[in-house]
């Protein structure tokens, strides 16, 4: 590290904690270095005018930028090394979030120190539950490992890894969830894993349309990086170093040897995204994350539905476009704009789930029939049945499976309340 890059980053380091505003940063930098010429108000405010008044850089973004300012180089070059530093001149603050994001209030947590005492854990218990050290994956003791691992088998398709935290991790994890996450607001498009919104109000938005058109967002969860996790945390206003903490709480990387042999069977690109960090599925903060990840994503796509006169609503990696019988003739430039727009976003998009359905057709949207009024298909019906029926005649049922089945019953009453009922007097006979 050269001396003018290695001085650039002890004075970011000096001058990151505290207001980002042009007065309150000139005398944190006045405080932290010596250098013949250099004028501390000018500085902080081509520093402030380079990132946005009141938005806190990343350390390294911020050492770069004075890095690469005029001024600060020919001074220290005039200079040679700063008479004196003074190190850590105040505490990082948070900042507020931008005007057009209004959240409800969230915890003010402005160091490690005081993302300890939110979560009541001390700091070597935060090191090793957010793995900052990325230790984990070489753990050779599985008690040490903060997740269990279930391989979901499906029909014709490669089985699924759900790596589920352990208990205090969880707990974690849904405190930030529930105090932090949930209080941001999403887009209106998203349906998926949201208060108040569900399939089926993601299904009654292209009842009755003549054309529907759906996407799939191929691995959408292991799409979302953590940098992009760390950025929300940072937009919302909580300094660097309990952004990143936080996001590490999020994501994990496992140890392949305790992922057994599933996960040989898949393709390498799909083990290459498992073995990098990732939004674990079974994690209670996945969902909001890849919601909250996914706000620029949507707002494009409904400016582009807008556009189209189209209507636009997404479900998890499911979207959905519904409008009038032109859609089929405007359809191949919906789906290369749409492939465009994710690809920019760093999504894919799965062609063998894209699909056009018309009036003329059974319209299927997450699983739900939407031509003239909401139903359950008639092959998802017949599968529940089978199911029910086979269990009705079992020994026994363990009590969350059934728990689960009554929650599929109740989604086929919701949605035709005469094949409910059947089903139901079909889920009381399990023992």
């Amino acid at each position: 590290m050269s001396n003018l890059a290695q001085t650039s980053r002890l004075l970011a380091a000096s001058i990151i904690g505290g207001p980002w505003e042009t007065g309150p940063l000139a005398r944190r930098i006045a405080h932290a270095i010596n250098l013949r010429g250099l004028n501390p108000e000018r500085l902080a405010l081509a520093l402030v005018r380079r990132f946005g008044k009141g938005k806190t850089p990343a350390l390294k973004d911020l050492a770069a930028a004075i890095a690469a300012n005029t001024h600060f180089t020919v001074c220290f070059e005039n200079t040679g090394r700063p008479a004196w530093f003074r190190m850590g001149v105040e505490p990082p603050q948070m900042t507020k979030p931008p005007a057009n994001l209004v959240t409800f209030p969230l915890p003010a947590i402005e160091t490690a120190k005081d993302l300890c005492a939110w979560l009541g854990v001390d700091l070597n218990a935060l090191e090793w539950l957010a793995d900052t050290r990325r230790r984990q994956k070489h753990a050779r003791d599985f008690r040490l490992v903060n997740y269990s691992y279930i391989w979901k088998k499906r029909l014709g398709k490669p089985p699924r890894l759900i790596e589920s935290p352990k208990s205090k991790l969880k707990a974690i994890q849904r405190k930030i969830l529930d105090e932090i996450l949930n209080k941001i607001p999403l887009h209106e498009a998203a349906h998926g894993f949201c208060r108040n919104r569900s399939i089926i109000t993601h299904a009654l938005l292209h009842t009755e349309k003549d054309s529907v058109a759906c996407f799939d967002l191929k691995d959408y969860f292991h799409s979302i990086p953590p940098a992009r996790i760390m950025a929300m945390f940072r937009t919302i206003g909580y300094p660097e170093e309990v952004s990143r903490r936080l996001t590490n709480l999020c994501i994990h990387i496992p140890n392949p040897e305790y992922l057994g042999k599933p996960l040989e069977t898949l393709p390498w690109a799909v083990r290459k995204k498992i073995l990098i960090p990732h939004l674990p599925q079974g994690a209670p903060t996945s969902p909001a994350l890849a919601n909250l990840c996914s706000f620029h994503l949507d707002m494009r796509l409904q400016a582009l539905a807008d556009s189209m006169n189209l209507t636009y609503s997404r479900y998890a990696d499911d979207l959905t476009f519904s409008g009038g019988k032109d859609l089929k003739r405007r359809f191949s430039y919906l789906r290369g704009t749409v492939q465009g727009i994710a690809q920019d976003e760093g999504f894919t998009i799965n062609p063998e789930k894209t699909r056009l359905m018309t009036q003329a057709q059974r319209q299927i949207v997450t699983g739900v029939v939407v031509n003239k009024r909401l139903n359950i298909s008639r092959t998802e019906y017949d599968r529940l049945k089978a199911t029910l029926h086979t269990y009705s005649k079992s020994t026994g049922l363990d009590g969350l499976m059934k728990a689960q089945l009554r929650g599929k019953v109740e989604f086929v009453r919701a949605l035709n309340q005469k094949r409910g009922e059947k089903l139901f007097e079909l889920w009381k006979k399990i023992p």
